[in-house]
């Protein structure tokens, strides 16, 4: 029998009664022991009577970290009315970017399903400053809110805050925080998402993180118990297929393959006429090093039991392995090669459709563009010698995976992708396109229903290249020389099947230079800057492609010692089927040695200077550029909205390190930087530059310390840049201001503050085999705290009374001594940088200043002078006199300011019998990312 509403809430109102209620309604003040009566209470719970809210009855229920109350309300799961008030007292998680749970407050279903909101914790989540809600069963260990959550984006304000759940019996629930319907306009909360269907009890729940403070005080609540529900959580209808049956008719003119490609394979990176001149290439001295490591690596080129389509996995499989084993074939006609390859063919055809476990990129993650890659070459390279049947099963398979990339990727048809789809320069996006294009060009016969897919892929990467930077630079850092590398494949796909033209574009051209240049001496390590794993390299194999290409002989030279100095490192030995087919042997008589030892690369504002290419010379990096680059930047300036703002620019990478150095001697990195820093997050306090107020550099109106730099909605080029650079041989400068990544700051949650700077212009100056000096300007509109920061692997003091200090790391050491034009106050501390949360243990010096304006000036010593000392003479504000003296060494630098922001300050250096050198704002423009590159 069916009872009527009336019936149901007559029924709800008889239970009320059953369980002592006099009413549906009911009020509980916590104002004593007995307030929790019949409450499930564990852990750091009790009734706290001095803490209540003003003109509120009663005292209030609190809750400690590890802390549990639950209020059962019935055995049904029922409508009604909670409403509480919640005191807030900002506390943090020690790591809120891991996954977790600060306190939190909510309903529970009688099946102990328990729908919170509070801090929940996790890298996309911002727990940290904002509210969110999730759902998970609290009785069973291993759930987390966090997992299964809706963000709320709501601020953490420290106060008393009222949230009501309003569980209506015909229209479902809704949360509103201090009145305000959290559902709202842009439902940033969806019951139809929940599995709430009801509410059985009440729950509070204590701080859950490693260390957690917080603490949580309930005052006033009520609870208007209502009927049973008459409606469910009703979840979307499923969306329709993510790839359609057919694709749209193509507009314009059609893509015809290439004479040399159609109807024809292989086709992708060769074709069947260079094959002789391939195997030939394989056999002879020159390969030797290539062939050696295919062999090495030949036998792990298997299929295994425990097969998976991971990140990790695809990149192992689908850009080593398969590659491998299918030319080491192509090279030797060795059948088992052959087998081998078919093997992977075949248990890809096994488990399509699905290629990677990208969750919410499933099909068009890096998992699946990287097995999109090995599977394109391998069917390629193998097509004549498959079986008919299978080999045209496979190209249809082939097929679908670039729809299924193209749709679910590139046209948002997966949930997630929204950081990388819209923007340019960001790797993500490039290795996508890696596999797109590949799996595209292999799989296409030029057929009417293809086009479509044909001219998304041109189109797409076009776009891509015409926003590269002329100088090849890449503002993710140079460990991400791979994904150049990926696009640059792509390109060339497109050039040899298309006839596009893409690697005509001055980044390709620049590529290879870019690659060697960014390598510090010896090769085995990186000039690092953004974000690096601890030991990367800035070289990628296919860069032999862009040296060959335009036929640079020196380049060539040192990509090949290079991949020789390297050969058993990751992404070198195992990518020695790439390095096979984009050497040129013919281009010979290369010497690295010719290539310059002193670039500037405009787009970022890097300074790289070296002494010379041989393992254990003294190198420097000066940077001082917006994050992003200039090249993006002006992407973004495309698209500005009407009212100013500029779009999001993926610089997740990036680091906020302008007018921040580095320096190497002696083999090892001696003056460090940060490398791939996570928690703590990307800081000012882990690269050599400044902190003001004890804070460091950050977009506008974002905080600093994100795990994932995000831009702010203003002109991001106004931050930094290089106001000039002037290479005169053996003596270089280069200046740097970067007043503009200090804007007027303020989080209320540390209680840290600061205003805009005025100026903050540094001066880095290269007197090869002499000394590294910095000079800075750093001027605010009132009194601040400004540090200089300096760290290194060992830092340790040699005459604190005159600022001597001394960097080393194992046998390396370069000392240094820093002044100012005020006394500061020298700190010896452990720097905050990181690799993926781990610190790395840099000592670092902190040397403080208080006041409206400071100069620092510090000379380093990386070729064991040992007795240089440096003299900061003011000659007013905005002149000064810097001297350099030591054996053999009396040197001048006369300093006057620049009058204009991003105008080159005037410097006068001389050596009697030496140099003498003029900068100045008409002699030292430095180039610009429009102009010809280097």
């Amino acid at each position: 029998m069916k009872l009527s509403w009336m019936s149901w809430t007559t029924a709800a109102l008889l239970f009320s009664a059953l369980i002592g209620a006099s009413a549906a309604e009911r009020k509980i003040t916590f104002d004593n022991a007995d307030a929790t009566a019949g409450w499930t209470i564990a852990g750091d719970v009790s009734i706290d009577t001095a803490k209540t809210r003003e003109g509120a009855a009663g005292g209030s229920l609190r809750i400690g970290p590890g802390g549990r109350a639950v209020w059962k309300i019935g055995g049904a799961d029922l409508s009604g009315k909670l409403d509480f008030w919640v005191y807030e007292d900002g506390s943090v998680a020690a790591e809120p970017r891991q996954h977790g749970s600060g306190s939190l407050w909510g309903i529970l279903n009688k099946d102990g399903k328990a729908l919170v909101s509070g801090s929940l914790y996790a890298p996309y989540l911002g727990g940290d400053i904002t509210y969110a809600t999730g759902e998970f069963d609290p009785a069973k260990a291993g759930q987390l809110p966090s997992l299964n959550c809706q963000y709320l984006g709501l601020k953490r304000t420290v106060g008393w805050h009222r949230w009501t759940f309003d569980m209506d019996p015909l229209k479902g629930l809704s949360i509103l925080l201090d009145g305000k319907n959290v559902n709202g306009a842009q439902q940033r909360f969806d019951w139809n998402k929940t599995e709430a269907v009801g509410i059985s009890a009440v729950v509070f729940l204590g701080d859950a993180t490693k260390g957690g403070k917080q603490m949580l005080w309930i005052n006033s609540l009520t609870l208007d118990q209502g009927g049973p529900m008459q409606v469910k959580p009703t979840a979307p209808p499923p969306p329709p297929p993510m790839v359609p049956a057919s694709d749209p008719a193509a507009t314009g003119p059609p893509l015809k393959l290439l004479d040399t490609v159609a109807g024809k394979h292989p086709r992708l990176l060769f074709t069947a006429d260079r094959i002789p001149q391939l195997r030939a290439f394989y056999n002879s001295e020159e390969g030797k090093l290539y062939r050696e490591q295919m062999l090495r690596y030949l036998p792990a080129c298997v299929v295994p039991a425990d097969r998976k389509t991971t990140h990790g996995w695809a990149q192992e499989v689908g850009l080593f392995e398969m590659p491998m084993a299918a030319l080491h074939y192509v090279l030797t006609g060795d059948k088992s090669s052959f087998n081998r390859s078919v093997a992977f063919l075949t248990w890809l055809e096994d488990i399509a459709p699905d290629w990677s476990d990208g969750g919410d990129e499933k099909n068009s993650d890096h998992a699946a563009s990287f097995t999109m890659v090995g599977a394109a070459l391998t069917w390629d390279w193998l097509y004549n010698d498959m079986d008919p049947v299978f080999r045209e099963k496979f190209r249809q398979t082939l097929w679908f995976h670039a729809r299924a990339m193209y749709y679910g990727g590139h046209l948002g048809g997966n949930p997630a992708g929204g950081y990388w789809r819209s923007v340019p320069g960001y790797n993500h996006r490039w290795f996508r396109d890696w596999g797109l294009t590949l799996a595209t060009l292999a799989a296409a016969e030029g057929k009417p229903d293809e086009q479509w897919l044909m001219g998304r892929v041109s189109t797409e990467l076009q776009f891509m290249v015409d926003w590269l930077p002329a100088d090849a630079s890449q503002h993710e850092g140079p460990g991400y020389g791979s994904s150049a590398g990926g696009l640059g494949m792509a390109c060339q796909v497109s050039d040899e099947c298309l006839g596009t033209h893409h690697l005509d574009n001055p980044f390709f051209h620049n590529l290879g230079l870019y690659g060697v240049e960014m390598e510090a001496p010896g090769m085995a390590d990186a000039m690092y800057f953004a974000d690096n794993f601890t030991r990367s390299n800035s070289i990628h194999p296919y860069f032999l492609k862009a040296a060959a290409y335009y036929h640079q002989a020196d380049v060539m030279d040192g990509i090949r010692q290079f991949l020789k100095t390297n050969m058993s490192r990751f992404g070198v030995g195992d990518y020695a089927w790439l390095s096979l087919l984009m050497d040129d042997p013919n281009l010979k008589g290369g010497q690295l040695t010719r290539l310059p030892t002193t670039t500037f690369w405009p787009d970022l504002g890097i300074a790289l200077l070296r002494e010379n290419w041989q393992n254990g010379a003294v190198a420097a990096r000066f940077k001082c550029g917006p994050m992003g680059g200039y090249k993006t930047n002006a992407w973004r300036a495309t698209k500005k909205e009407p009212n100013g703002s500029l779009p999001y620019l993926n610089v997740a990478h990036d680091h906020p390190d302008a007018n921040s150095f580095t320096l190497l001697g002696d083999g090892e990195y001696l003056a460090e930087t940060d490398r791939y820093p996570q928690q703590p997050g990307k800081l000012s306090s882990s690269q050599n530059t400044i902190l003001i107020n004890g804070i460091g550099q950050a977009a506008q109106g974002r905080l600093e310390g994100d795990d994932w730099q995000q831009p702010g909605s203003g002109d991001m080029t106004q931050m930094a840049r290089v106001t000039a650079w002037k290479d005169a041989g053996d003596v270089v400068v280069v200046e740097g201001e970067a007043a503009g990544s200090y804007l007027a700051y303020s989080d209320a949650r540390k209680g840290k503050t600061r205003p805009a700077l005025d100026r903050f212009r540094r001066t880095f100056i290269w007197v090869k085999g002499g000394y590294v000096l910095a000079f800075d300007d750093i001027r605010s509109p009132q009194p601040v705290d400004v540090t200089w920061l300096m760290q290194g692997a060992k830092l340790e003091p040699v005459d604190e009374a005159s600022g001597r200090y001394r960097l080393s790391k194992g046998k390396a050491q370069c000392e240094f001594q820093l002044v100012a034009d005020a006394a500061f106050t020298a700190k010896m501390a452990v720097s905050t940088a990181n690799d993926h949360s781990k610190l790395l243990g840099w000592q670092q010096l902190q040397a403080t200043v208080h006041g409206a304006a400071v100069r620092y000036a510090a000379l380093f010593d990386p070729w064991h002078h040992q007795d240089l000392k440096i003299t900061l003479t003011p000659d007013g504000p905005d002149k000064a006199t810097l001297t350099v003296t030591g054996e053999g060494i009396s040197d001048t630098w006369q300093w006057q300011a620049a009058t204009g922001r991003f105008e080159a300050s005037t410097l006068h250096g001389s050596r009697k019998g030496g140099f003498d050198l003029l900068v100045d704002a008409a002699t030292a423009v430095p180039p610009s990312w429009t102009e010809p590159p280097p």
